[in-house]
Formats: structure tokens, C-alpha cells, sequence
């Protein structure tokens, strides 16, 4: 069934006829997302750093990426290892390198053709941020009403259904706000930030400007459909003021830099994300959910053996009447959802999963660093470390990774670099996890990745391109050949 849906995959897009130009530098992209202390320890700190991603832009120049979206690269509170927390929009983590490290990585990429964007953590800060300091204790504080007070708990729920985590959290250390409630989407470490205050807003374009001046030429906006609450439930969410507000947004970015590329997290389904799009400008793209990933339906499909899912959704975003495929970006694996090879674990799974997902129409294609040897996810040790796994590089210790005895992760699977504790079927494949073997083997994942990357970036109709089902019952990839 694997060949089979392999064909399949490469049929619809045969019969793709070109709808859209190829206008704008993003619709000829394939973006390779990095969790920067992950990707390679440049310094043996155990943790991944700019100067790593600077050393790697020829091995992302050869496998063919064009652009790389950076996960949060801002200071944030020790131990909130996943940035999205942020002490300070405009400086970098100390871990990751100097302002001067970061530069210089924007610099090399642009020379090698690769465009940079990062995530822009708009929703929130984190409680350690001076923003929130001085608005909790200070009575006549600058920042006073740059975050949501109520002197009792209106009583909200928590917008992303998180049951177990209260939208509203008391306020419990010495100042002003002793004894108030703070309004948090997600959790109570990361208090949302007041959209609807003017000054606020007005931060996050002069924020927005200082990294596109410094060369940026993007960004993700992380959790954009909680930015602007006008009230409970259905108010707290996906509102027309968030939706109007990142419309602003992304054109106010435009007018620094007319190339920007804005997407928006907006984790919803498509009637939700297709309210996001304007056609007389604003957002770039959205992510669509439906398709890659841990659940998505690129792995029902080939877990089950049938098509049917995976056609319902391509119908599905192909369809909106006035929005172009294009809005709607695929990713194979990202930090959140965890990585699809995990649970497809064949080989040949997950190359029939890549060829699928490089030749169906929709935006920019994203892969998570790994996805294009098959990484696999990390021992749990905390959080979601398990699916921010160090990157492997070669079969010597910790996978070429760091020069030191341990990475930041505390654990690594020993699948990858020991064989004999990988189960008989899988014994070759662990020992094979890594870049430099399968850049040496013709058959690997690597090289396929690398095939329909060049075939993403070469064939306008894979770009720009509406599909057509054509129902053919082939049993054998050698039937076509």
C-alpha cells in the first residue's frame, strides 16, 4: 500500500494546471524550521548556537532549502528551554550567541540564497519580563495597563482547552497588583500581553521594525488567534479585532520591507484559518494542521492504507472559494505536533509521506530539521524535549552534535548510535540515522528529500498548480516505471 499511495501522490499533480504567478520569493521557498539548541553545538556548551546554524548553511544549501525559520531566538527565563517565554524582544539568547553572532548568520544565509524568519512571540511575554514587572508592582508604572487586570476572577476559560490551566492566575508577590488576577491563554508563566492598548501595539511595530532593519526577512507569529480578547468563549478567540489587528500587522512590515514574509500559527481548522486571509493584502500564509505531522492525514493515510482522508482535506483547502491554495502552508513535522517519522518508523513510509507531501498544491512547504533523514523522537527527559531532539549528524558520540560528553537535552536515544537496541527490522536504519551515511547512500531519505526538493523549486506547477483525481489502480512502482 506504500507504493500505491506513492503513485497516487504523483498522479493529482500530473494533471495540476498553473493558477497563480510565482510573484513573490516565498512562493518559490522550501523552508527547513530549527530549534537553534538542537541543530549543531558549535562551542561544546551542549547546547546549539548561531555559529552552528552559520557552519551548516552549505549542508542546508545542499539538500536545497531556501529559507529557514528560526523557533524563538529571544532571552528567556532559565529553564523555559522553549523561548516562548520572552525576557526581552530585542536581544538574543546569551546561549544561542551575541547580537553580533546573529548578524553575521543573516549575513552568510542571504549570501548563499537562503532567507531567515523567526518567531515573533507577539501573544505574551514571560512574568520576568521588565514589561510585566513594573506593570504588577509599580501603581503609576509605565506598563500599568500593558497586560490584562481584573481585581477578581472573571471566571474565563482557557481559550486553547487546556482544562487543567486557569485563563485567569493570582497575582500572589509584593506591589500594586498583589492579590489580582492576571490574564494568560496558555499558562500562567506567560501573561498575554494587552493588544488593545495603543502603546502596545505601537511596540510591536517599532519590535517588528528593529529586526527587519537588521535584515530579517520574516516572521511566524506564534499563537495569533489569541492576540485581542473582547470577552468569554468565542470572544477570546479568532476575534475580528485579532483578525484586523494581524491584518495591520503584516502591513505595516510590508512598508518597511515590501519582501516580508508573514505566517501566522493560527491552530485551527480551515472554516477557522480562511477567515485570516484578505485578499487586498495582510498575512502572507497560515499553517494547514490537517496534513502533516503527528495525526495529520499524510499519516492516517498511510497507516490505514486509504486515500480517503488525505483527498477529503486536499478538496477541502483547494476549494475556498477566493482563496488560493497558496495561503494554506504544509509542514511534514514541527516542535508542536511532534515528528511524523516517529510514528511511521519504515523507511519506505516515510519516503511514500515526503513524496506525497512535495507534490501536493498549497504555500511553501516546511520541513523540521531531521525530517529529511527520518529523525525520530528524543527520550522524554522534560517538557517537550523529546520532540526537540538534537540533530544527528554522523554515528560518532551524541551524533556529531557537540564535542561534549553531554547535550542539553540530558538524554539521547541510544537507537540512533547503538544498533543493537533497536528492534531486528530497524537495526540497519538506526545505525543509518544520521547525514553523513545517507549522504553516501543513493537510496537514503536524504537523497529523496533532496530530489523533491529540487522538483518544489524547479516546477511552477508544483508551486502554483490546482489538482485533478485521476482513479488508476496500480500495484507496483514497477508497472510505471
Amino acid at each position: 500500500m506504500t507504493k500505491k499511495m506513492l503513485v497516487f501522490a504523483l498522479i493529482i499533480v500530473s494533471a495540476a494546471n498553473s493558477l497563480f504567478g510565482a510573484s513573490k520569493w516565498w512562493q518559490s521557498a522550501v523552508f527547513y524550521q530549527i530549534f537553534p539548541y538542537s541543530f549543531y553545538d558549535s562551542d561544546g556548551d551542549k547546547y546549539g548556537d548561531f555559529k552552528g546554524i552559520t557552519a551548516k548553511l552549505d549542508y542546508l544549501n545542499y539538500l536545497g532549502v531556501n529559507a529557514v525559520w528560526l523557533c524563538p531566538i529571544n532571552t528567556r527565563p532559565e529553564g523555559m528551554y522553549h523561548g516562548y517565554a520572552v525576557s526581552d524582544f530585542y536581544a538574543v539568547d546569551p546561549r544561542l550567541g551575541t547580537m553580533a553572532d546573529f548578524e553575521n548568520l543573516l549575513k552568510e544565509a542571504h549570501k548563499k540564497n537562503i532567507k531567515i524568519v523567526f518567531d515573533f512571540v507577539m501573544n505574551h511575554t514571560s512574568l520576568e519580563n521588565a514589561w510585566f514587572v513594573d506593570s504588577a508592582t509599580n501603581k503609576s508604572a509605565k506598563f500599568k495597563d500593558w497586560f490584562i487586570w481584573d481585581k477578581k476572577n472573571p471566571g474565563w476559560p482557557n481559550p486553547t482547552g487546556n482544562t487543567k490551566q486557569p485563563a485567569w492566575n493570582l497575582y500572589e508577590k509584593p506591589g500594586y497588583h498583589k492579590g489580582d488576577y492576571y490574564y494568560a491563554s496558555f499558562n500562567m508563566t506567560i501573561p498575554d500581553l494587552n493588544h488593545q492598548n495603543i502603546n502596545v501595539k505601537n511596540e510591536i511595530y517599532k519590535i517588528a521594525k528593529f529586526w527587519l532593519d537588521k535584515g530579517v526577512d520574516g516572521f511566524r507569529i506564534d499563537a495569533a488567534r489569541y492576540l485581542i480578547e473582547t470577552g468569554p468563549n468565542e470572544k477570546q478567540i479568532d476575534t475580528p479585532e485579532t483578525i484586523k489587528y494581524l491584518t495591520d500587522f503584516a502591513n505595516y512590515c510590508k512598508k518597511i520591507n515590501p519582501d516580508a514574509y508573514i505566517i501566522a500559527e493560527v491552530y485551527a481548522g480551515l472554516d477557522i484559518t480562511s477567515k485570516y486571509y484578505d485578499p487586498k493584502g495582510g498575512l502572507d500564509a497560515v499553517f494547514n494542521f490537517d496534513i502533516g505531522g503527528k495525526g495529520g492525514v499524510i499519516m492516517g493515510s498511510l497507516q490505514v492504507g486509504k486515500p480517503g482522508g488525505f483527498i477529503n482535506v486536499l478538496n477541502a483547502f483547494t476549494s475556498k472559494k477566493g482563496i488560493p491554495s497558496q495561503f494554506y502552508s504544509q509542514y511534514f513535522s514541527n516542535h508542536d505536533s511532534g515528528r511524523l517519522p516517529e510514528n511511521l518508523k519504515d523507511p519506505m513510509k516515510i519516503k511514500a509521506a515526503a513524496a506525497m507531501f512535495f507534490t501536493i498544491p498549497g504555500g511553501a512547504p516546511y520541513i523540521y530539521y531531521g525530517d529529511e533523514i527520518g529523525l525520530m523522537e528524543d527520550y522524554e527527559s522534560f517538557g517537550d524535549v523529546n520532540k526537540r531532539g538534537c540533530m544527528m549528524w554522523d554515528a560518532t558520540k551524541n551524533g556529531g552534535f557537540t564535542a561534549n560528553d553531554w547535550t542539553w537535552t540530558k538524554k539521547m536515544k541510544k537507537y540512533y548510535l547503538d544498533p543493537a537496541t533497536a528492534e531486528d527490522k530497524y537495526k540497519k536504519e538506526a545505525m543509518n540515522l544520521n547525514v553523513e551515511y545517507q549522504k553516501k547512500d543513493p537510496q537514503s531519505i536524504l537523497q529523496l528529500f533532496r530530489k523533491l526538493i529540487d522538483w518544489r523549486k524547479k516546477y511552477d506547477v508544483l508551486k502554483n498548480g490546482d489538482f485533478q483525481f485521476i482513479d488508476v489502480k496500480i500495484d507496483s512502482l514497477t508497472a510505471i516505471q
